[in-house]
């Protein structure tokens, strides 16, 4: 499972219950929201190290093999969380297939992020992930049905603008075509698009999921077929990793599935329109990492196209509560015409 492209907090497909008013919203106490705040930013963290471990990785062990790994050292936490639950039918599924189609939706999300961080200077595969956003809000409209009105539109055209910025001018797309690169110096930026892209597909399945299955069900049927299937990938190419290597994917699948708890715990403390825009914050942290380890500075191109797509990402998150708002007024609205009528 690759680190979640930021930002990518999809809003709600189902429509509201019309049957009885919501419940009024209880305010969130200062100390409850900086909770949130921190386990955001924590978990923002953790994502762009595990990163900067999957480039160092890179370099000797095959991209299919730290996939397998990282899926099965994840169980361990993932056991953990269904322990917690203390509900013996927690993991009973009548949606098998809908489980596996998430899954490898993840999986592939997560050999082409993998890929990216081995290709390119992780600010910019990073930032590229910004896309995941743009993709939900384009595959909504034939998946969920979903209307896409002009100003998402305006965001999604100025985040791929953005993407542009970052591939386009500086050493990464332009230069490999220069230097007679050709096709080959497609294939990080493809790849890091590929990511966004199949991210969504995912992110898509999980809100049609999240209709009758648990948070903890999902996650963890997502842990075992993924590992499952990137199991399948170990024959093709094999390199015995060194202690070091294995302890570091350990710590990959270990720290990821905290950080995926951490990013669960800080929508549950705070506000989505407060929380989302610190899961930005991941692009400083890369940024550090590549520079401490890698010797990687973004360019000013990646800089300005970063600005770009946290700016349309941003919006996009404001357009999706609003109208999230909306509905329910709307809704509180209907329900109480009813009430005065009868």
């Amino acid at each position: 499972m690759p680190a979640d492209p930021p930002g990518a907090t999809a809003s709600s497909s189902a429509a509201p219950d019309q049957s009885k008013p919501a419940p009024p919203p209880v305010p969130a106490r200062r100390d409850d929201v900086l909770r949130g705040i921190a386990y955001m930013v924590s978990s923002c963290a953790v994502w762009s190290t595990l990163n900067a471990g999957i480039k160092w990785l890179g370099a000797t062990v095959p991209v299919g093999e730290m996939m397998f790994f990282r899926c099965l050292f994840a169980i361990l936490p993932t056991l953990w969380l269904v322990r917690r639950e203390k509900n013996p039918g927690i993991l009973r599924t009548k949606r098998p297939f809908a489980h596996f189609t998430r899954s490898f939706y993840g999986v592939l999300s997560m050999g082409s992020a993998f890929l990216s961080y081995t290709l390119m200077p992780l600010a910019d595969a990073q930032a590229i992930s910004f896309t995941g956003p743009l993709f939900v809000t384009l595959l909504s409209i034939p998946l969920l049905g979903e209307r896409v009105g002009l100003h998402r539109w305006s965001a999604v055209l100025v985040g791929f603008l953005g993407v542009l910025l970052i591939v386009l001018p500086g050493g990464g797309l332009a230069a490999g075509l220069a230097g007679g690169g050709g096709a080959c110096s497609l294939v990080g930026p493809m790849a890091a698009l590929s990511n966004a892209f199949f991210f969504a597909l995912g992110a898509i399945q999980v809100r049609q999921l999240s209709m009758t299955e648990p948070s903890v069900t999902i996650v963890f049927y997502h842990t075992i077929f993924s590992t499952l299937v990137t199991s399948l990938l170990l024959p093709f190419k094999w390199v015995t990793p060194t202690p070091l290597e294995l302890a570091v994917m350990a710590a990959m699948g270990l720290s990821g599935g905290v950080a995926q708890y951490w990013s669960t715990q800080s929508y549950r403390f705070a506000p989505a329109s407060v929380v989302g825009p610190y899961s930005y914050s991941s692009m400083l942290w890369t940024a550090a990492w590549g520079y401490l380890f890698f010797a990687e500075l973004p360019t000013y191109w990646t800089i300005g196209g970063v600005v770009l797509l946290i700016a349309s990402g941003l919006y996009i998150l404001h357009r999706e509560i609003y109208w999230q708002r909306k509905r329910a007024a709307e809704a509180k609205a209907r329900v109480e015409a009813a009430g005065r009528i009868a």
